[in-house]
């Protein structure tokens, strides 16, 4: 195994409404999934695993629903600050168009 495959990781779906960028993450090594949500305006950012017994499109679109099941079971997802400058990247994909996260 290399060490890119150990940390290659896969944007599966995104998506950005009113400051909020939310991200499907798939790492294939350990074939795990987890979304990622960053808060813009107030560079917050946390993010979930998603279980085995969970369906990943449902933790992507219902972030906070799930974070805040995650946080009455003492499973709180990761939470940090970000950097001043951090999140001022674009909601568009590498093709240049703006993810809505319908499909």
């Amino acid at each position: 195994m290399t060490p890119e495959s150990v940390t290659s990781v896969r944007e599966l779906d995104c998506r950005a409404s009113q400051g909020l960028q939310v991200r499907l993450l798939w790492r294939e090594h350990d074939d795990s999934v987890w979304v990622s949500v960053i808060d813009i305006r107030t560079r917050q950012a946390f993010r979930l695993r998603v279980g085995a017994d969970q369906a990943p499109l449902e933790v992507f679109h219902h972030p906070f629903a799930y974070a805040a099941c995650e946080q009455q079971t003492a499973c709180a997802p990761v939470h940090r600050r970000l950097p001043s400058n951090a999140g001022g990247g674009s909601p568009e994909g590498r093709d240049g168009r703006t993810r809505t996260g319908r499909h």
